[in-house]
């Protein structure tokens, strides 16, 4: 039953109005608290500095898989006897089963879900199981990948392996191929340099210079001094220069990688000096390198 006063009338459409009015609010707030949290993970864990077992703690706030989650009290997280000795291993959420738990799994970055996650289970943070199958070390928290920044820069020069550090999932490699030999003054070519090679990425190695009896006449610089660069040439008295060698190939490229996984790679040796009489043979080319930013 509807009544009248001086400024408005009441009735069943305006409440249904009203209604209207509050579900559309009630709808609207819940999208910009769902963008708010999206990839929210205000989550902490106790004996962050030690080696002792962690528990997540109460009052954590995260968001998994679009669902926002406060932990009520203290949980401890199981799965760590599953884990093998001397392994890296990450502290999950796992969507299924509502509770915390340890894998051996890496997770990989979802832009969608701005998080780490495996299938719909989202990491948290990373740990180190030691030989001995009793501690939880390296305790670290995953970063969002939006701030993950270079800190680190290493300089490979021999060909071996390198062994992903921990909690780093993306790496920049600039990979120079070695520089060829300089030619000699009179009587010999300089060698081309070899490949240099990361992660199936090669960069290949200068060609040698020329030497001076095929009247390639060239000018020493400061070829052979630095990674990559060619050899100087050789300089005979009768004006018979041999040309320097050429820098060998440099390619950038960034990387995903997986903590503690093992990279092979190659460091091209640099190329042979053009051999001449009277001392007047061509410098070897520099060797190759790889510059890590992490």
């Amino acid at each position: 039953m509807a009544f009248s006063s001086s400024t408005v009338t009441i009735g069943y459409s305006t409440k249904k109005s009203d209604y209207d009015r509050l579900l559309d609010n009630t709808i609207y707030l819940k999208t910009e608290l769902a963008k708010a949290s999206k990839g929210k993970a205000d989550i902490t864990i106790s004996e962050y500095a030690t080696t002792a077992a962690p528990d997540v703690k109460a009052k954590s706030v995260f968001e998994n898989n679009g669902t926002l989650t406060e932990v009520s009290t203290d949980v401890t997280p199981t799965g760590y006897s599953g884990i093998s000795v001397s392994t890296n291993f990450y502290l999950y959420y796992d969507e299924s089963t509502a509770a915390f738990i340890y894998s051996e799994t890496a997770p990989t970055w979802s832009d969608a879900l701005q998080g780490w996650y495996n299938s719909n289970d989202r990491a948290f943070f990373s740990m180190y199981k030691d030989s001995g199958g009793t501690l939880y070390q390296l305790k670290t928290k995953l970063q969002d990948q939006n701030n993950i920044k270079i800190g680190n820069i290493e300089t490979l020069d021999s060909s071996a392996s390198w062994t992903v550090p921990i909690n780093v999932y993306r790496v920049k490699a600039t990979i120079i191929g070695a520089g060829g030999g300089g030619g000699a003054s009179n009587s010999g070519d300089g060698g081309t340099g070899g490949t240099t090679t990361f992660n199936s990425i090669s960069s290949t190695g200068g060609t040698g210079g020329k030497d001076g009896d095929s009247n390639h006449i060239g000018s020493a610089g400061t070829s052979g001094f630095a990674s990559g660069n060619g050899g100087q040439p050789g300089i005979y008295a009768n004006d018979l220069t041999g040309s320097s060698g050429n820098g060998g190939q440099i390619k950038v490229q960034i990387f995903s990688v997986t903590p503690s996984s093992s990279i092979a790679y190659t460091i091209g040796a640099g190329g042979s000096a053009g051999s001449g009489y009277a001392g007047k043979a061509g410098g070897a080319g520099g060797a190759g390198q790889i510059i890590l930013e992490y």
